[in-house]
């Protein structure tokens, strides 16, 4: 009989096998780990580009519906007058908002009017800043154009009255171009006589601009609120819109 010092384990029988992973196991389910790993990877990168991509296009039509908004609602009181109730129809009492430097005018990529922002009756020439709510003194003049330097756009809008007729108002910008890069702003009148020396005005005005990979466009029909009275002007004649390039589009058929 054994003590107990001189115990000893029975040594096992027959060969002796080891668990465990061989190389070219632990190689595949490395490699299978890894695509895994690059597919959900791929997969992040593929919806944070989508997601992204539809935030600057969110951004972008929200800041071409705000400006587009901006310019038809000033563009819709050219002409108007706090005194012009009692010159209606009448050629010799005259209107300071429609004639000479304020007269209404549209080229191309650019349109230039005026109106009585101050409710006085009074052409200002300037804007005066602060402006007050109680005592307002604002450009009587307002207008807004396509500026574009090299490969960036933006908008500009009249802040004074010309000097002369035909002379350039003074002008500053309204976008910026680090923010969104307009890429065209176009104008097209039309006009109707309804009747001897009224004169109904619409404007068509195209507005484009890039931002982020992003590029939309936008059309709309202003009507001025404000007929104009017109010395040759037969009941029922008419002009219409251009048709030319942007105003060809399908947005801008109506």
């Amino acid at each position: 009989m054994l003590s107990r010092g001189q115990y000893r384990h029975p040594r096992p029988r027959g060969p002796v096998t080891q668990a465990g992973e061989t190389l070219v196991s632990l190689m595949v389910g490395l490699t299978v780990g890894l695509g895994v790993l690059v597919g959900a990877g791929s997969m992040f990168f593929s919806d944070a580009r989508a997601m992204h991509f539809a935030l600057n296009e969110s951004r972008l039509d929200q800041e071409l519906q705000t400006v587009m908004a901006l310019m038809a609602a000033d563009i819709r009181r050219a002409g108007y007058s706090s005194t012009g109730f009692a010159c209606a129809l009448n050629s010799s009492c005259g209107n300071a908002f429609t004639t000479g430097v304020a007269a209404f005018a549209v080229s191309t990529n650019q349109i230039t009017y005026a109106y009585d922002a101050a409710d006085n009756g009074n052409l200002s020439a300037a804007v005066t800043y602060p402006v007050s709510p109680t005592s307002p003194v604002a450009a009587s003049c307002s207008g807004f154009r396509f500026n574009q330097t090299g490969s960036f756009g933006a908008i500009d809008r009249v802040t004074s009255c010309a000097a002369s007729v035909g002379a350039n108002p003074g002008w500053t910008a309204l976008t910026d171009p680090r923010a969104i890069n307009i890429t065209n702003l176009a104008f097209s009148v039309a006009t109707y006589c309804s009747a001897a020396h009224v004169q109904v005005r619409d404007v068509k005005v195209y507005l484009s601009a890039s931002a982020g990979g992003v590029n939309r466009s936008l059309c709309r029909r202003v009507h001025v609120d404000n007929d104009s009275y017109v010395t040759a002007c037969t009941a029922g004649t008419a002009t219409g819109f251009s048709t030319a390039a942007p105003f060809d589009s399908a947005q801008c058929a109506s």
